[in-house]
């Protein structure tokens, strides 16, 4: 959960009011003033989507949110260079294409193995290319999936909450689920682009069991 100084915030024009992403919109803004974000070391207990509903209409806002952020911000490259620097709009552009792409490439790079294994190319080496770029592919997704099902649990021993822990499985599909939300947010920026698509709070902590809501870390506890 962001906290800003209200000084900050007005010089920065305070943010995009048509955004659906705000918070990115920001980031950028104060960056083009030169101005620093920090990480505190807290814990805000933010209730994740209890729902793939919810979820997906908080995936959504959020990939329309950064579409807008990107369009919006580099309207102008010149000043925005001139703003961030280059490795400043390097890294701003990089973050907004990735974050964004990702969700499109995933399942593209899924198929692209699928149909070269079932086809027999990517074993017959008749297509060196095709072998080499599918090897890439697969070594990509064995990479990602292992990174992040890793830092995932890192987190749930932390909380802890290590009967989460085979959720994680499911990791593969999550991540196809983020090209159905890049899919809808595309068609809502062009048909609805300052829709906010709210998300309803509360649920997950009203459904939870007992032993995950009193699941808090003794120094986090109050």
């Amino acid at each position: 959960m962001p906290h800003f100084r209200t000084a900050l915030l007005r010089d920065a024009g305070g943010w995009d009011p048509f955004n659906v992403t705000e918070d990115a919109d920001l980031g950028v803004r104060l960056a083009r003033l030169c101005y620093r974000t920090g990480v505190i070391d807290s814990t805000t207990f933010e209730e994740a989507p209890a729902d793939l509903k919810a979820w997906t209409k908080q995936r959504t806002r959020w990939m329309k949110g950064w579409m807008q952020t990107l369009l919006v911000h580099a309207r102008n490259p010149f000043r925005l260079i001139a703003e961030l620097g280059a490795s400043g709009m390097f890294g701003f552009i990089a973050t907004a294409v990735a974050n964004l792409a990702s969700a499109i490439i995933h399942p593209a790079a899924i198929g692209l193995i699928v149909w070269q294994a079932s086809s027999g190319v990517f074993f017959s080496g008749d297509n060196v290319l095709a072998a080499v770029v599918a090897a890439l592919a697969s070594a990509n997704l064995v990479f990602g999936y292992a990174i992040a099902i890793a830092c995932a649990a890192f987190g749930l021993f932390r909380r802890p909450m290590p009967g989460l822990i085979a959720h994680l499985v499911l990791t593969p599909l999550y991540w196809l689920l983020s090209a159905i939300a890049f899919v809808l947010a595309l068609i809502d920026l062009i048909r609805r682009p300052y829709f906010w698509a709210k998300t309803e709070h509360g649920i997950g902590k009203r459904n939870a069991p007992v032993q995950l809501r009193s699941k808090r870390p003794a120094r986090m506890r109050r």
